[in-house]
């Protein structure tokens, strides 16, 4: 009668190993899940630090060219306002330079002389007008004019038919009008700002 109460206990001595071994192999298999998700946390913080600071080494090559690249940009745009001014600078100077505009002044009266006879026409009649870089200029021709109609009279009277009747002739008696007129100029005013003289009417009869 023993011997079967033995065997009772041995049979459930076999049961509990099993169902200890069990539980041994949850708790391994539950440390070894641990580990692998304190792995696989550690790995992803590594990968995350280490990609941030390459991201930030890159940063800092790249920063000293784009100052470089700013550095060429503002000199460019320094060059190229140097050069918007220095042709400010040339236009000023090129309109200094420019000739200023012609104004003219007609003596009012024509001048009317005689010619010497015999002469195949009587009388000479020229009306003269004067030219200068400014109205101003007139403002002496003005003061001093009864000298110089006095004097383009003597000039004009003194002239012969055979002379003037040529182009030449008329215009010798232009250039020598102009030489009189800034003479008279000169002596009396003290400067002459007339720049020519013209004949804008020319009558022998």
């Amino acid at each position: 009668m023993a011997q079967p109460v033995e065997n009772t206990d041995d049979s459930v001595q076999e049961a509990q190993v099993p169902i200890v071994s069990g539980r041994g192999n949850k708790i391994l298999v539950i440390i070894l899940g641990v580990l692998l998700l304190i792995s696989t946390n550690v790995a992803v913080f590594l990968y995350f630090v280490g990609s941030k600071a390459e991201v930030t080494h890159k940063s800092a090559k790249s920063e000293p060219i784009d100052q470089a690249e700013q550095t060429d940009s503002n000199k460019d745009i320094s060059s190229g306002e140097e050069q918007v001014t220095h042709g400010e600078e040339d236009t000023v100077d090129n309109s200094e330079h420019e000739p200023s505009l012609a104004v003219y002044k007609s003596i009012e009266l024509p001048f009317v002389v005689n010619f010497e006879q015999p002469a195949p026409v009587r009388f000479l009649q020229i009306t003269v007008e004067l030219q200068a870089k400014k109205q101003g200029a007139f403002s002496d021709v003005e003061r001093h004019m009864p000298v110089i109609r006095n004097n383009l009279l003597m000039l004009f009277g003194n002239q012969k038919y055979e002379e003037v009747r040529t182009r030449e002739g008329k215009e010798k008696l232009r250039q020598e009008a102009l030489a009189e007129i800034r003479s008279i100029l000169k002596s009396r005013a003290g400067k002459s700002e007339i720049d020519d003289v013209y004949f804008t009417a020319f009558v022998m009869q």
